[in-house]
This record gives structure tokens, sequence and C-alpha cells, in this order.
């Protein structure tokens, strides 16, 4: 309820401020703005690179069915965050477009595509001309041109950013670039057979939130091992229920997991780096893993736990499940492997995970 009327609360002070509305100068007619797309050559090619590789993991990522040779790319939405009383660009989302619906994101993470459909069809769903989406300390908004659109509540605080929620009626959006969401070309997708070999490999993991709660991201992680190896169907609250006795949002050392599997599922794991063979060793047994993972800013430790649940070795990607938003890709790049969560907009890192045997 207290995100609601506070979402409320933001709409309101945006409507009543009076602050006057421009719409970006390399946005304002039709032309530049394909321009704008025909510039992005070098990420055109690289996202159509990386659409071959995940030809193979459509199902998982929530794209069965689409025909990536049928897919248009639009002008690049901007991101931005609200930092000290100011809004800075961080990074572009490429959206692509299948008959007039958004249906994937393209995000550059270390000179790699992570692919997302989860804030893809949020955006659609706004039903927008025109786009931008901003981080500050609590989430993500999309930024219509005329008013801030709550899209996600972010489980870790940024106490590095500001609030919106607190100042938005201080704050000049006039001068915010968007993107114009009504104008996109064909993509000119080839599927490569010969170069991207069937060798990805998953496991059927059913997606468990952790939402609405702040702290249960290990919890949602595993629910969904121990559903998908148990066939049970509990939730993050319930494993929570099991670990405390009671139900808390709360989060517990990463070192008591290891022991509560073992206890309570008779599920035996062992603490490991992120390791290739271990990887796929476990998901073609049929387990999913338990990975821990570190947030760029501050190096600050496993901080977040998400679930890998695929693998493909030769195109360098795994598929993982983050408790808040759901199915993206993680590429590995100088040994690691990383992903930008959409929600609050951080590039994380998958650090150790816990390995059945």
């Amino acid at each position: 309820m207290y995100k609601r009327i506070v979402a409320i609360m933001l709409a309101v002070a945006l409507a009543c401020s009076t602050i006057t509305t421009a719409l970006a100068a390399d946005l304002s007619t039709n032309e530049t703005a394909i321009n704008e797309i025909n510039e992005s050559t070098e990420a055109r090619k690289e996202i159509i690179e990386t659409l071959n590789n995940i030809e193979y993991a459509k199902k998982d990522l929530g794209l069965e069915g689409i025909d990536f040779s049928k897919l248009k790319i639009g002008v690049e939405i901007p991101a931005y965050e609200y930092k000290d009383n100011k809004i800075t660009k961080l990074f572009d989302y490429y959206p692509l477009y299948l008959n007039h619906t958004l249906k994937v994101l393209a995000i550059n993470v270390d000179d790699k595509y992570q692919i997302d459909t989860s804030l893809a069809y949020k955006i659609n769903e706004m039903n927008c001309k025109e786009a931008a989406i901003i981080y500050d300390a609590d989430g993500c908004y999309l930024y219509d041109g005329l008013k801030l659109n709550l899209l996600y509540n972010s489980t870790i605080v940024h106490n590095e950013r500001a609030s919106l929620t607190e100042s938005a009626s201080l704050v000049n959006f006039s001068d915010l670039a968007t993107a114009n969401m009504e104008i996109a070309e064909d993509l000119n997708y080839q599927f490569t057979t010969s170069t991207y070999a069937p060798t990805y490999f998953s496991c059927n993991v059913q997606y468990v939130t952790q939402n609405p709660y702040d702290y249960l991201c290990w919890a949602a992680c595993i629910a969904m091992v121990i559903n998908t190896v148990y066939g049970t169907s509990y939730t993050a609250r319930d494993i929570s229920k099991m670990y405390f006795g009671s139900f808390k949002d709360d989060v517990i050392l990463s070192s008591k997991i290891e022991g509560f599997l073992e206890d309570k599922f008779n599920y035996k794991t062992v603490t490991k780096y992120v390791a290739d063979d271990l990887l796929l060793d476990s998901i073609k047994r049929g387990n999913p893993v338990y990975t821990a993972v570190d947030l760029e800013m501050n190096q600050r430790g496993a901080v977040y736990a998400v679930t890998t649940y695929g693998i493909n070795l030769i195109s360098g990607y795994v598929t993982v499940i983050d408790p808040t938003f759901g199915s993206t890709t993680a590429f590995l790049k100088d040994n690691f492997y990383s992903y930008r969560n959409v929600v609050d907009g951080y590039i994380y890192y998958l650090t150790w995970t816990l390995y059945n045997w």
C-alpha cells in the first residue's frame, strides 16, 4: 500500500509542477530518428550476433515462437540515474519490435549484448510514444515525456542515489532526451546455422519471485532449485518460514545456506567459484544452480542471489533467473559472467555457486 501511495504522490507532484517538457532536438522528426538508428551499425551487428547465440534459448527467455528475422530495431531508449540533485545519462536500451509491439531490449554490458524481455514487457504496457528510463535510490521509472511511471521497486536501496519520491517537483525534466517509440526499421536478422550449433543446455525451472519482499532473493532461489529437483511448489515465503521458524523478510548468512539445504531437503551442495564444467554438469543432470552475485559498485561482496539454469559454452553465456524480474542472459568476459539488473541499472557479476554432488 505504501508503495502505491508513493507512486500516486509522485505522479501528482509531477502534474502540479510547472515544468515545461520539451522533446529532445535529435528526436524531433522521423528523419533524424531514422538517422540515429542507422548510426548504430556496430550495435546492430552485435545484437544480431547475440540473437544468433540465443536461438536455442528462446523458450527459456520467453521468446518462443518469435521469428527474429521479422524484428525491427528502434531508437535507443536512454537510461538515467538521479544523483546529487541531477539526472545523468548511464547507458542505452536498444528496443526490438515485432508487429509494432516492443518484445526485446538489448543492453550493452561490457561490450556484450544482454537480452531482456521483462522490462520490455513493462514498457510496452505503458503504451507510450516517448520513453526514457530513470533510476533513483528506490527503483526504476519510465518517463514518457509528461510524467513518471513506476516500473520496479528495487530490493537494494542505493543510498548513493537520491529519491525521486522526495523531490520530483524540484527536478527539471525539460532537457531530458527521450526516445521516439513509433520509429523503427528492419533489423535485417539472419540466422547463421552453420556457425552456431545447438550447444545450449538448460533445466526446466519455474520462476519464483521474491516480490513483494525486500530480502528474500536467497529464499526464492532456494525454492527454484528445490522445486525443480523434487517437483515441489515452494515460494520464497515458504522457505523463509522453514529457515526462521516463522516468516521473516530478512537476509541470512551465505555460509548457512549449504547446511540448510542438506538438513531440510537432503540436498547436498558444495560452495565453489563459478566454473563452466561444474555448471554444465549440474544443468545437464537437471539441477539448476544457486548463484551468488556481486554488485559492481564498492565491491560489496555477495549481495544478491540468482538461479543459473542454462549454459552455452560455445557462445559464452548462461541464462539466469533474477528473482525480482525473471530470466535474462549473462555473457562471459574476463572470466566473469555478468548482466545488468533492469530493476536498478547496475551490473552484477556471478561469483560463487552451490553445486549439488
